[in-house]
């Protein structure tokens, strides 16, 4: 391999930092937010049972299970001119965070009409979360 090439492959100090910074927030903190204070939310600030917890907590789960695919499915469709990945960067992280916080926003609503609400949100917000973390 040349020295050019090497050069050309290397990422700079401001760019590694960036990519560090906004992955410590946008991942890290946000995900821990939501994964370790989800349940006391449901139970204590909305007031919702613990088996409606629970079952909201599941569902999330089996949720989670389409988002990676659906993501890649969406990336691969529809490249982006600054490449087939570097756009859906932006773009699943733009989407992520207000979804993250419309996900601890409290709503007065019934129990059914939440568990819907939430589970569309947590929808949303994961496939943004798979198109920003496939594509980084």
């Amino acid at each position: 391999m040349s020295e050019k090439t090497k050069q050309n492959a290397t990422l700079s100090l401001p760019t590694v930092i960036t990519y560090g910074f906004a992955s410590m927030f946008t991942s890290t903190i946000v995900g821990y937010m939501l994964g370790y204070y989800q349940m006391p939310f449901f139970t204590e600030v909305l007031g919702l049972s613990t088996e409606a917890s629970a079952s909201i907590m599941t569902m999330r789960q089996v949720v989670g299970l389409f988002t990676m695919t659906i993501a890649g499915i969406i990336i691969d469709a529809f490249p982006l001119r600054s490449g087939k990945l570097r756009g859906w960067c932006l773009i699943g992280s733009i989407m992520y965070m207000p979804l993250s916080i419309l996900l601890l926003y409290k709503v007065n609503m019934n129990v059914t009409a939440y568990m819907a609400f939430h589970l569309v949100v947590f929808f949303f917000q994961q496939i943004a979360y798979s198109l920003w973390w496939s594509s980084g």
